[in-house]
């Protein structure tokens, strides 16, 4: 299974200006989904979140 970039990533960095913090591709967080209706970065952060305090019983995330 492909992923598909502009779907998940920014397209050009996200900010150009400040090039020595650049570590990769960015998640697009402004990014709205219509036909989920959900905007798809922040909907997988929460599951990834939700998924240690589940598991693992966590109290905090730094």
């Amino acid at each position: 299974m492909l992923i598909d970039r502009n779907y998940w990533y920014y397209r050009d960095k996200h900010y150009p200006e400040d090039p020595a913090n650049y570590w990769g591709p960015e998640f697009n967080y402004e990014n709205f989904d219509p036909k989920l209706g959900i905007r798809p970065a922040w909907k997988f952060i929460g599951d990834v979140v939700n998924f240690w305090i589940q598991e693992y019983h966590i109290d905090g995330i730094r």
